[in-house]
């Protein structure tokens, strides 16, 4: 019988560097980033660009990992001295991959499988009824190992050790943005 490592709760505050948000004297603004891995087991990633003390900031805020493309991270962003360009990208990696793990509308086999076969529709399609149909022309709707339908609840899949060791090892900043 194999036992399970049980990851305690931590909050971490990330400032991986700087980037442009469009000021026509080309500076640029602190990157922030949020993770917590709460005492549910969920993994929370939130940023904001130039966070100000009014609660207002200068770029995006919330999901921000969703523009840091490749070309974006060349062109747009300063790395702290603290980063590389490695840890970013992994970050945006398990953000991606993980953010919101509790709120799975597949099993693990169901996501796994449209991680790889997902098309992508677009308003007024509904990417859901895609999904659907997805997974039942690869006979994995219901699950044929639990029987579970696709997006009847959400479930929880677990965030792999090794990652939540990684993002606890990440460089923290000492500056506090008036969020935090």
């Amino acid at each position: 019988m194999s036992t399970k490592t049980i990851t305690k709760p931590f909050t971490k505050i990330l400032h991986p560097g700087a980037v442009d948000v469009g000021y026509a004297d080309g500076r640029k603004v602190a990157i922030f980033i949020k993770v917590i891995y709460n005492d549910d087991r969920e993994l929370h990633l939130t940023g904001v660009e130039g966070p100000r003390v009014t609660g207002n900031c200068a770029g995006s805020a919330g999901q921000i990992d969703m523009h840091y493309t490749s070309k974006f991270i060349d062109e747009k962003v300063r790395l702290d001295k603290a980063w590389t360009r490695t840890q970013l990208d992994k970050l945006l990696t398990v953000w991606n991959r993980w953010h919101l793990n509790h709120m799975n509308a597949g099993t693990t086999v169901q996501s796994a499988y449209l991680r790889h076969h997902r098309v992508n529709v677009t308003y007024p399609k509904s990417q859901h009824d895609q999904d659907l149909d997805t997974l039942k022309a690869a006979g994995l709707n219901p699950d044929p190992d639990t029987g579970y339908e696709y997006g009847t609840a959400w479930l929880n899949e677990e965030v792999p050790t090794e990652v939540l060791d990684w993002l606890r090892a990440l460089p923290e900043t000492t500056k506090r943005p008036a969020w935090t």
